[in-house]
């Protein structure tokens, strides 16, 4: 028997597009690869390479604002200069960091491929954004907790990764342009979000298209 890789419960396939195999939770809603066909970390890391983000395009930093323009307007209204930030998952070229330290704000970078600082993984933070890096969760179960356990008691946490609300039938889902990478492994649904929050007792918003915050206080992104 098959179970998720976020909730363990027992999965069934959901439907197979070249050769992969992908498996539907009906708990968490979660689509997920068979772990048969997961690429290794080498064929992973040549894959992020091919990606142009690169902080001085501009058209990279308009995608990124829907997560950017949030932020700085929390960050401006709540915190002080003194705030602790960290982009987990920030890739081989880290923007997010580069716009907020335009804005005076200092963030942190953690990679397990690019940027792998064991310590900053120590500490706890007063916001962690994770940019299109959800979907390269080998063992969600795992680096969701890891990235939680990271927030502070009144920290927020912000995930942007395409959900897969409009592909829930197979053929859908194959014409889906997010599953052409072969390390988009774990496909996330918006209840899959809800699952999420859920489960670790946290609010969900949701900020925009595909751009998720997990609040552990009161306030919310608004």
């Amino acid at each position: 028997m098959h179970t998720c890789s976020l909730c363990l419960s027992p999965i069934e396939i959901f439907t197979t597009w070249n050769t992969r195999v992908y498996f539907r939770c009906p708990t968490c809603c979660l689509i997920q690869l068979d772990a048969q066909s997961h690429p290794s970390r080498s064929e992973e890391k040549s894959e992020y390479l091919m990606h142009n983000n690169d902080s001085a395009d501009e058209g990279y930093r308009r995608f990124l604002s829907r997560v950017t323009n949030p932020v700085l307007e929390w960050l401006e209204q709540n915190h002080t200069a003194t705030a602790q930030l960290l982009d987990f998952g920030c890739g081989p070229g880290p923007t997010i960091s580069v716009v907020l330290g335009e804005g005076g704000w200092k963030m942190e970078n953690y990679d397990p491929m690019f940027y792998p600082t064991a310590s900053l993984l120590e500490e706890q933070y007063d916001l962690i954004v994770c940019t299109e890096a959800a979907e390269h969760f080998y063992t969600p179960k795992t680096t969701w907790s890891q990235m939680i356990a990271l927030m502070k008691d009144t920290g927020r946490l912000i995930v942007m990764t395409h959900v897969s609300d409009k592909h829930g039938v197979p053929s859908d889902f194959k014409g889906w342009h997010y599953i052409r990478e072969q390390s988009h492994v774990s496909l996330y649904h918006t209840d899959t979000m809800r699952w999420i929050a859920n489960e670790y007792g946290l609010r969900l918003t949701i900020l925009d298209r595909n751009v998720c915050c997990f609040d552990r206080s009161q306030a919310v992104l608004q």
